[in-house]
């Protein structure tokens, strides 16, 4: 049998692909719009904002909505939520037909930070596409899209298989 060396492992394509997307979660995570945000916190604030668009009127956004679009936990979210809560940029809410739900909005002060936050973090990626250049910044969002495709199809038909046992 022959023994693999570390080199030979990390040279694999594979590896490669995977040392490429954890270094890029990891330095777009890093860029923090806010000093007072943690990058979860930012990006929470923006799924509650994103999900409250879609709604036309109500007590605010799930629990378990937020679960299901950010891929966490309920637990993971409202975790995230109770920080958002300290600083005062969200409130939690029940409504008496079902007091078990909790639904979640941003505060006035939410929605100026949210704006703010997003403001500073997309010119920022502005900026960091102005580098790349307009043809590489539309190839590396087309590739990202169809990556991102791939997995979703391939992640929604293993669950399938998962829940057929």
């Amino acid at each position: 049998m022959r023994k693999v060396t570390f080199t030979e492992e990390t040279d694999s394509r594979g590896r490669r692909r995977f040392s490429a997307l954890k270094d890029f979660q990891r330095y777009v995570l890093a860029v923090r719009p806010a000093p007072e945000l943690r990058p979860s916190e930012f990006a929470m604030l923006h799924s509650i904002l994103c999900c409250l668009s879609r709604q036309s009127d109500g007590p605010g956004v799930m629990i378990g909505e937020l679960s299901a679009v950010t891929h966490q936990t309920p637990s993971g979210v409202s975790q995230t939520v109770r920080a958002l809560e300290e600083k005062g940029l969200v409130v939690r809410s029940t409504v008496p037909a079902d007091r078990r739900a909790v639904y979640v909005r941003p505060t006035e002060q939410g929605w100026g930070a949210a704006r703010e936050t997003e403001r500073t973090f997309f010119a920022r990626l502005d900026e960091i596409a102005g580098e790349l250049g307009e043809e590489d910044t539309d190839q590396l969002i087309t590739l990202l899209g169809r990556l991102t495709e791939i997995i979703r199809v391939r992640n929604s038909h293993t669950e399938r298989m998962n829940e057929a046992r």
